[in-house]
C-alpha cells in the first residue's frame, strides 16, 4: 500500500537527516529505478491496449457468427423483404428493393457494433487512467526520494513533501477477474443500449471507486 511505502520513506528521511552525506550510488540507483517505473509503465499500458484489442476481435468474430445472421434472418421477416420481392413488377423495382434493404441492414449492423465497441473502448480508457495514476503516485515517490539522496540540505523539504503525500488514500488493486467478467458479457451482449449502458456502469464502479469521475 502506498501508506505504508511512504511511511516507510518518512522513517528513512529522518535516519538521513543525522547523516553528513550520502553515498553517490545510492542517488544513482534512486534515479535508475525511476527509469524502470517508467518502462513498467509503459509495458504495463502496452498489456491494455492488447487486452482491449482482444476483446475487440471478440467482439467481430460474435457479430460475424452470431448477431448478424441472427439480425438478417429477423430483419428479412421484419421488413418483409420476400413479400416485397414477390409485390414487386419490374426487376427494377426489385434491385431497388434489395439496395434499401441492404443499406437499412447495414446501418443497423454498424450501429450495433460501434455499442459494443464503444463499452469496450471505454473499459479500455478507464483501466489506462488506473494505471496512470498508479505509476504517477510512484514515479512521484521516486522523484523525491531522488531529490533526497542527492542533496543532503533538501531533508526537510523533501520530508514535508512526503507528508503530504502520506495523505493520500491508498488505491485498492483493480479486481481484474471480476472486470474481466463484465467485459466478456459485454463483447456478446444481444440486450438493449440501456442494459448495456447498465454494465459500463458496472465497470467504471469497480474502477472508479467512489464516484470519482475517470476522465
Amino acid at each position: 500500500m502506498l501508506r505504508s511505502r511512504l511511511v516507510f520513506l518518512l522513517l528513512v528521511s529522518a535516519a538521513l537527516t543525522s547523516c553528513a552525506s550520502v553515498p553517490h550510488q545510492s542517488a544513482e540507483l534512486s534515479g535508475e529505478l525511476g527509469g524502470m517505473i517508467r518502462e513498467s509503465r509503459a509495458t504495463h499500458l502496452a498489456l491494455v491496449d492488447e487486452y482491449i484489442n482482444e476483446r475487440r476481435r471478440r467482439v467481430d468474430d460474435f457479430m460475424s457468427r452470431d448477431w448478424i445472421p441472427k439480425f438478417t434472418k429477423n430483419f428479412i421477416s421484419e421488413a418483409k423483404l420476400d413479400q416485397e420481392l414477390t409485390a414487386a413488377k419490374t426487376s427494377d423495382e426489385k434491385v431497388q428493393i434489395h439496395q434499401e434493404f441492404q443499406e437499412a441492414a447495414t446501418l443497423r449492423v454498424s450501429e450495433r457494433r460501434a455499442l459494443l465497441m464503444n463499452a469496450v473502448d471505454e473499459v479500455g480508457r478507464l483501466l489506462r487512467a488506473r494505471i496512470d495514476e498508479h505509476y504517477d503516485q510512484m514515479g512521484l515517490v521516486n522523484q523525491t526520494l531522488t531529490a533526497h539522496l542527492r542533496s543532503a540540505e533538501k531533508v526537510n523539504a523533501t520530508r514535508d513533501e512526503l507528508l503530504k503525500l502520506a495523505k493520500i488514500q491508498p488505491n485498492q488493486l483493480i479486481p481484474f477477474v471480476q472486470l474481466d467478467q463484465i467485459v466478456g458479457k459485454m463483447e456478446k451482449f444481444e440486450g438493449s443500449a440501456d442494459a448495456l449502458r447498465g454494465l459500463a456502469t458496472q465497470a467504471k464502479d469497480i474502477l472508479v471507486p467512489g464516484g470519482r469521475d475517470g476522465k
